[in-house]
């Protein structure tokens, strides 16, 4: 049997298993009601499965996320704990690549890593617990506003959003499909702050913001416009109008972007020096058509065998959209969920019209939109929207069957994309040797090396082929070297230099590297592009100590001292918000 076929089965199979149980439970204790949030977490189970066949993804990013995932250990066990360098991609030669991507993924990774699971398992695991926590925080946040059964299936909707699931089994881009569990966290102890006014979750607040921007800064930036607004009108809302209240969320915000300082600082400082042609411009608007309906398998089918993606919004997603307009229309939204139904709304088509070809005239001139590179990530907040509306509609439409039939066509209508296409066998040498694709969105250094390497099969070609055969090359004159350390950001040698000579440290220059020779630091040419970018210097005769560090510049001093302030600053104010409370309650 074909694996698309086999991963459907089982699918089907372990779709009626859980069926059965519930129908055993049900017949055993006929008078205990199966808990809602158990029963989400039962489902959640059930699209991960297939994530621990054998192998890696045919297509997607599970292999590259895994070859990071190596460097970022080897940083860690190192002692670095805030890696920011990749030693082993780009051909052997480093990349900067955590100075921009996610590191939140791999934090987790490292540590199941550390407990004894392969690399690729590793990656495995932080996928299936991101999606299964996703529901569990979507499903507390939406009981803070609605009943159970709201919740339960406000949740499934998050859960079987289609392009939640293409993220977690065919794209696998790990930092995008673990923000979708920090995210309705946010909103869960924001309003669980907003009701009970306790310091506990202010801090609550500001961890599940900090790790929502270490996850995914790009979802972060989406979902912050509809978190703020929110917040408006639920203070509106109450009789107090409380603007205190609303103060105190807008110091989380503040701590929570300068405890991440360290992180987002640099990056949006220091990536001129790297991702200078994905970072200006955004791409991905499609045909209002493509998010609407995918052409493959009647419909129900969100992956293609060449890598596509049919990147529709979801066909219950729709329907209860279209429903709750009706609902308005009909006035029949209760006052207390209107204001808030008609926000979510709002944000639901200015992301669903951002992203459509329409929209790229205006949207693509946007610079600070760059660092999205794809527009349709917007489908992340999308599908966080239609679980709320989906809740709204629930609690407003209160017939047993029609819930009934919803959720189960929510979860039903997406089993075909319940996993990857087909598994290819795992090669643990070879994810050190992911350099192609990896280079293909890295170029090295400076942004001179791009105008010189911007044709990027010569670019692959040159990494793949060019695999330097010692940490050292003599270019010119005569000497002779020993290695005598190495870390990820700290390379040791004694070199004797017989004749004066130019000396080739097989290392891409990335601002920071230093050259460091007997305590003190000399020039390095990194412009002979000759030598593709690589860390050049000249030593004269003699019997030398050098050092070629990798050392914080400037601006990644100041967001780790910024991040560090914010810690200080958030700490200190933990005895003032109690008391502040406590004479609030008396």
């Amino acid at each position: 049997m074909k694996d698309p076929y086999r991963m459907v089965l089982v699918s089907l199979v372990s779709s009626l298993i859980l069926a059965g149980l519930l129908l055993f439970y049900r017949y055993i204790f006929p008078k205990k009601k199966i808990n809602k949030l158990v029963l989400l977490l039962l489902i959640s189970i059930l699209p991960v499965i297939s994530i621990f066949r054998n192998g890696t993804y045919q297509s997607g990013d599970l292999s590259v996320h895994t070859s990071y995932l190596i460097n970022f250990y080897e940083n860690l066990k190192n002692g670095i704990l805030l890696p920011r360098w990749a030693p082993f991609l780009c051909g052997g030669r480093g990349c900067s690549v955590f100075m921009f991507e996610y590191i939140l993924p791999y934090y987790f990774g490292a540590i199941f890593h550390l407990i004894g699971f392969s690399f690729l398992n590793s990656i495995k695991i932080v996928l299936a617990l991101s999606f299964v926590f996703s529901g569990l925080g979507m499903y507390l946040f939406l009981e803070t506003e609605f009943n159970a059964i709201s919740a339960f299936t406000g949740s499934l909707f998050y859960l079987f959003a289609p392009y939640h699931l293409e993220d977690l089994h065919f794209r696998a881009s790990v930092g995008e499909v673990l923000s979708f569990a920090p995210l309705p966290f946010v909103f869960y102890f924001t309003s669980l702050f907003l009701k009970t006014k306790k310091a506990e979750y202010f801090f609550l607040i500001v961890l599940s913001i900090a790790l929502l921007i270490f996850a995914h800064s790009s979802t972060t930036l989406m979902i912050l416009p509809i978190l703020c607004v929110y917040v408006f009108i639920k203070i509106w809302q109450t009789k107090a109008k409380d603007i205190g209240l609303l103060s105190k969320f807008i110091l989380s915000v503040v701590f929570a972007v300068g405890l991440t300082a360290l992180y987002w600082l640099p990056a949006i400082t220091e990536i001129k020096f790297d991702w200078v042609s994905l970072a200006t411009k955004i791409g991905g608007f499609r045909e209002i058509s493509e998010f609407l309906y995918s052409p493959a398998r009647y419909g129900f089918l969100f992956q293609g065998n060449k890598g596509e993606l049919r990147l529709i919004i979801g066909y219950p997603h729709l329907f209860v959209i279209g429903l709750c307009l009706f609902a308005l229309f009909k006035k029949k939204i209760s006052a207390r969920y209107k204001n808030l139904t008609l926000c979510f709304l709002f944000f639901f088509f200015l992301y669903f019209i951002s992203m459509v070809n329409v929209s790229e005239p205006l949207l693509s001139r946007l610079p600070f939109l760059g660092t999205f590179v794809l527009i349709w990530r917007l489908l992340v907040p999308i599908a966080f929207l239609t679980g709320f509306i989906a809740a709204v509609i629930t609690a407003h439409y209160k017939n047993k069957y029609f819930i009934f039939f919803l959720c189960l066509f929510t979860v039903m209508s997406t089993m075909l994309n319940w996993g990857n296409r087909k598994m290819v066998p795992e090669n643990v040498d070879g994810y050190k040797n992911e350099w192609v694709l990896y280079s293909e969105y890295y170029i090295p250094g400076n942004p001179i090396y791009q105008k010189r390497y911007d044709d990027r099969v010569n670019l692959e070609t040159t990494l793949v082929l060019v695999r330097d055969k010692f940490p050292l090359d003599v270019l010119s004159g005569k000497a002779v070297f020993i290695q005598t350390g190495r870390t990820p950001i700290d390379h040791e040698y004694f070199i004797k230099v017989i004749e004066d000579s130019d000396i080739k440290e097989n290392t891409f220059y990335f601002p920071g590297w230093k050259v460091i020779v007997d305590g003190k630091e000399i020039p390095i040419d990194y412009e002979d592009k000759n030598n593709f970018g690589l860390i050049t210097f000249r030593l004269k005769k003699g019997l030398y100590k050098v050092s070629v560090i990798f050392a914080d510049t400037p601006v990644r001093r100041l967001g780790e001292d910024i991040s560090l302030a914010s810690l200080i600053l958030l700490l200190a104010t933990t005895p003032f918000l109690f008391s502040k409370i406590a004479r609030q309650k008396d």
